[in-house]
């Protein structure tokens, strides 16, 4: 067919090819283009099968005015959007528990917020709010129901939520603890300017590598400068391979950190004054990040574990060779005064919340159909 003498023929050719492609791409990589083809622009996202029309975006928007942060238009109407589509996942999730919440309880809850100074019922404050949400009775009494089933599933996830006395007492004296540190740090271009002396590869020995390796042997030149960077390389490893064994033993053996220090052959610093948790800075609390420390599992465990003025093992890290010794190191699980109790207990309490109940939206919203339709304006 391509190769047909006639143009109309070749071209009509194409044009099946390409519809085919077409809708070949649409189908595999662009499923969302799919499933909004025919969409009504009054729907702005469905989720589950579940439709949200513009009319809930707006009426939520005005709910939220002024409670989200000063952002470009398009942001701020992507954060509404998400947020809308959350909370019709928290129903949805409301709805397949069996939570419910009827008219009366609703009603209540309304007359008991609209109350005046006198604690009775005020019409005309509900009056105001519905005409400031553009809303009749019967669509706020909704919103409100919604709500009310939505705190209900958040009591009910929470409900098996605790914090114990110890878990306080833990967190009070991680809060009050204060550590600090010496430690010495050489880097890999110092380290590899002290092996150097050390490393003497011959003619010979690249001779022998070459032979090794017949197969790679493109550029004579070139290969024996790439042969000869590569056994210095394999040299040098092996020089600072010996200089942190030595090292880890003389941690294993506990020896002092001088000690050790001296073998290294870095220079010695002193960390800023830090709690549990915290950052390592260099110096003090304005010095550079000492991320190699504070991300080793040897740091961590030697901050408890070492006594002061003895070394630890070797942290091996992208920009050198780390080791270290505790100053101070002052951590008392003493029992905390009943305000600090509270606010501590108060504070993991609301932590655990969160996580439980991000993690059983999260699982949710994994299984979840969502298809986002909102046209920006």
């Amino acid at each position: 067919m391509f190769e047909s003498k006639s143009p109309v023929i070749r071209a009509g050719a194409y044009i099946i090819i390409g519809f085919f492609t077409l809708i070949i791409i649409i189908s595999f990589g662009m499923p969302d283009f799919m499933t909004k083809l025919g969409m009504d622009d009054n729907v702005v996202a469905v989720v589950n099968g579940e439709k949200i029309y513009r009319l809930d975006f707006v009426r939520f928007k005005d709910r939220m005015s002024g409670q989200i942060p000063n952002i470009d238009k398009k942001e701020m109407q992507d954060q509404i959007l998400s947020q809308i589509i959350m909370r019709r996942l928290l129903l949805q999730k409301a709805d397949e528990i069996g939570i419910q919440i009827s008219d009366t309880i609703a009603m209540d809850y309304i007359k008991n917020i609209f109350k005046d100074k006198t604690g009775k019922f005020n019409k005309n404050y509900l009056d105001r709010t519905l005409q400031h949400y553009h809303q009749g009775l019967a669509d706020f009494v909704l919103m409100v129901k919604e709500d009310l089933i939505i705190d209900q599933l958040r009591q009910m996830i929470f409900m098996g939520v605790g914090v114990s006395p110890e878990e306080v007492r833990t967190e009070y004296a991680i809060n009050n603890s204060r550590i600090q540190i010496r430690y010495c740090y050489v880097s890999g271009a110092d380290l590899s300017k002290r092996f150097k002396d050390k490393i003497n590869i011959s003619e010979k020995d690249i001779d022998e590598e070459l032979h090794k390796s017949k197969d790679e042997i493109k550029d004579p030149v070139t290969d024996r400068k790439r042969i000869k960077d590569k056994l210095e390389k394999e040299m040098s490893n092996k020089f600072k391979t010996g200089l942190v064994n030595l090292i880890d033993k003389l941690a294993e053996e506990k020896k002092s950190f001088n000690e050790a220090a001296s073998n290294l052959g870095g220079k010695v610093f002193i960390s800023n004054i830090f709690k549990i948790g915290d950052p390592v800075r260099d110096g003090n609390d304005k010095g550079k990040m000492l991320y190699s420390l504070s991300n080793s599992a040897i740091f961590n465990e030697g901050l408890f574990s070492l006594g002061k003025g003895i070394t630890s093992r070797v942290i091996d890290s992208f920009d050198g060779l780390y080791i270290f010794t505790p100053v101070r190191n002052d951590i008392f699980f003493n029992e905390p005064p009943v305000k600090e109790f509270t606010r501590i207990e108060n504070e993991i309490f609301e932590q655990k919340n969160n996580s439980v109940f991000m993690s059983v939206i999260s699982s949710f919203h994994e299984k979840s159909k969502i298809i986002r339709n909102l046209k920006f304006n």
